[in-house]
């Protein structure tokens, strides 16, 4: 995820363990003056992949009603355009 501040490291840390996932590795870097947070997830045999990657678009992007990918000004977070994953790898990072 794209970070604009650095602050919404831990808000977004949060976020995924309010989802009931357990965070393995989380890190900040900065790639062309833009801050990345990178999280490893585990979840219980229950959750699927695409269950938590909704939940993570709903999260960042709570009044999405159709538009699904969130802009600059909303909770200073927004997710790589490079289309749609159909899946997420089980290192969780795309």
């Amino acid at each position: 995820m794209l970070c604009k501040e650095r602050g919404i490291f831990l808000e977004i840390a949060d976020q995924i363990r309010g989802l009931g996932l357990t965070i393995l590795k989380g890190v900040m870097e900065v790639r062309k003056d833009k801050v990345w947070a990178r999280f490893a997830v585990e979840a219980n045999k229950d959750v699927t992949r695409m269950e938590i990657f909704l939940s993570l678009v709903h999260l960042l992007e709570p009044n999405a009603g159709t538009n699904l990918l969130p802009t600059a000004a909303d909770n200073n977070i927004t997710l790589p355009h490079n289309g749609f994953y159909p899946s997420i790898p089980a290192t969780g990072l795309l």
